[in-house]
């Protein structure tokens, strides 16, 4: 889910409000809201590598009872986590920078790690050395699935 957007306004003249007509914390409801504001034309980035959004739910009830809104559960499918996220200043490591010390290579089509991503085309896998690495290795470190965080890691995932 998403617990924060940041955008500039004004919203596109195309949002149909009327398709946002419901509450917050209603399971899946920041998914559709990010659907429809992608249906009028806004880009998408995931920045949660970079920027941190801490809140506190107060209340004895966080979620309100009804069904999950996203029920096609695929609104925001290709929105990653970015590297390099526009509009956002950078003094950190780019995407480019990962994996020094492997190499990178494709998902394999029905490898451990797919299930980890709803968008698997868009993850690579920093192999030690010569390229060959055990998805189910890297898939039995949890549910990040081993996200390389420093030049040097290997037997981790890459978001592209």
């Amino acid at each position: 889910s998403w617990d924060a957007f940041v955008f500039r306004a004004p919203l596109p003249q195309t949002l149909d409000l009327s398709r946002l007509g419901f509450l917050m914390n209603v399971n899946g409801a920041e998914n559709v809201a990010a659907y429809e504001l992608a249906r009028a034309g806004m880009q998408f980035w995931n920045p949660c590598l970079k920027v941190h959004a801490i809140h506190w739910h107060c209340s004895d009830k966080m979620h309100h009872d009804y069904s999950r809104l996203d029920k096609r559960r695929d609104h925001t499918k290709t929105i990653m986590p970015c590297w390099e996220c526009q509009g956002l200043r950078d003094d950190g490591l780019r995407n480019s920078e990962l994996c020094t010390s492997g190499s990178r290579r494709a998902l394999i089509e029905k490898g451990p790690l797919r299930r980890f991503f709803l968008a698997p085309d868009r993850v690579a896998l920093c192999c030690p050395g010569n390229g060959t690495c055990d998805e189910a290795l890297v898939a039995r470190k949890g549910e990040d699935a081993a996200m390389c965080k420093q030049p040097s890691d290997t037997s981790c995932t890459i978001w592209t």
